[in-house]
């Protein structure tokens, strides 16, 4: 009877191995994510204290990554709209809010802390300042002509002044 216990246990592959193997969550990949919800999605599967911030005409995003965490361990990928970095099979996911140049990216890691540093220009900045001083141009001559016009009033007007008073 227990000969038969003994085979029957190791006879084919257990159903809760099966069952965890199914139940691992599989990070989507950007293709299928963009199929999916038709947008990325911001994920931060390791929990990691980034910060996002336009400097200028780049975009720098600072992520505190575990200062003993080995460089190579680290992949990151940079795309107009989106930024990907997976460190030890953990994913970092981040929409841009501007569109960048990924090839001129630069990614540095800091000896002491061990941030990572990720510099992204903008795409199209000179267009988009360009656009900027326009709309700035067109706000100061506004100003300008509202000055000239009130300065053509006349002086009474101006103050306040009743004549029918004296």
């Amino acid at each position: 009877m227990q000969e038969k216990i003994d085979k029957g246990k190791t006879k084919g592959v257990n159903r809760c191995d099966e069952l965890s193997k199914e139940m691992k969550y599989k990070t989507p990949t950007p293709e299928e994510e963009m199929a999916k919800y038709g947008r990325y999605l911001q994920r931060n599967q390791a929990g990691l204290k980034y910060t996002m911030d336009e400097v200028g005409p780049e975009v720098h995003l600072y992520v505190n990554v575990p200062k003993f965490i080995s460089t190579p361990l680290i992949e990151c990928d940079v795309n107009p709209t989106y930024i990907r970095i997976t460190i030890k099979e953990k994913v970092l996911q981040l929409v841009l809010p501007a569109e960048v140049c990924a090839e001129k990216a630069t990614l540095s890691r800091g000896a002491v802390d061990g941030r990572l540093l990720v510099k992204m220009p903008i795409a199209n900045y000179d267009l988009e300042t360009a656009k900027w001083r326009e709309e700035l141009i067109k706000k100061s001559k506004e100003k300008e002509r509202k000055t000239e016009e009130e300065s053509a009033l006349p002086a009474a007007k101006k103050k306040g002044f009743d004549n029918q008073r004296w």
